[in-house]
């Protein structure tokens, strides 16, 4: 759909949508469950397949902001100083 990294907010540039998503293109494109899928009974959904299947708690990322991410929250992440910079800098790796 070409949307925006979710977790960054553009900080690492575009989301590279024609490149493989693996360890070799961490700003590839990834789904990112807002609300982590491991945390379900958290969240008040009644399994991790509603939580995986809600389209309002999916959306795009840049695989190494999902990755740093991991299964934590918007509002944690900004405890931690979401936006700091991170070392992928560019689309040559």
């Amino acid at each position: 759909m070409g949307a925006g990294c979710g977790i960054c907010h553009g900080r690492l540039g575009p989301i590279h949508y024609d490149e493989p998503s693996d360890n070799d293109h961490p700003l590839s494109f990834v789904i990112d469950e807002i609300k982590p899928v491991s945390r379900w009974k958290e969240f008040g959904y009644a399994s991790p397949e509603a939580a995986a299947q809600d389209w309002s708690n999916l959306q795009a990322a840049h695989r190494c902001c999902n990755a740093w991410k991991r299964d934590r929250t918007e509002e944690e992440l900004r405890t931690i100083g979401i936006g700091k910079k991170r070392d992928v800098t560019s689309g040559d790796w």
